[in-house]
């Protein structure tokens, strides 16, 4: 099971997004996954009337508790509603 809390805000009349996220993951008893917590920050432009919007995030990821980092992780996405 994984709970999301996600935070955004879209600042007018600049198409910028911004985003904050915080996610724990809880495996059940057949998982592999191990317990992990993830927190994370983006941002988002939006081309052409929010039709296409590039965005970025970065993400560290926890352990159980947040005594031991496991990774980090960032990515770029580019996003076209047709």
């Amino acid at each position: 099971m994984v709970r999301p809390d996600r935070l955004g805000h879209i600042l007018k009349p600049v198409p910028v997004d911004f985003s904050a996220r915080y996610s724990t993951v809880i495996p059940d008893e057949v998982s592999l996954l191990s317990p992990r917590n993830e927190v994370g920050v983006g941002i988002g432009y939006y081309f052409a009337k929010n039709i296409v919007k590039i965005q970025g995030d970065v993400f560290r990821f926890y352990g159980e508790n947040f005594n031991d980092s496991v990774s980090h992780q960032a990515r770029v996405q580019l996003e076209v509603a047709y």
